[in-house]
């Protein structure tokens, strides 16, 4: 039972993490800096991840890169 619990804590903690991050770079300064803020930020939620977690990571990931390139539009 304390497993299941430690698996959803982690899964709401990794989603947090990647839609928290979603706004934060599309108002980012330099085109850049928003994609240095994304990666790093990425970095660490694939890293805190477990397996099933990481295709919803990488698809928030994704959203924040293309965020970052319609800024620079």
């Amino acid at each position: 039972m304390h497993l299941g619990f430690s698996r959803t804590r982690k899964a709401i903690a990794v989603f947090t993490l990647a839609v928290g991050g979603f706004t934060s770079p599309l108002f980012a300064g330099p085109v850049e800096e928003c994609y240095d803020e994304v990666l790093t930020l990425c970095d660490d939620a694939l890293e805190d991840s477990a397996w099933w977690q990481k295709p919803a990571v990488g698809l928030f990931c994704t959203g924040m890169l293309a965020g970052c390139a319609f800024e620079a539009l």
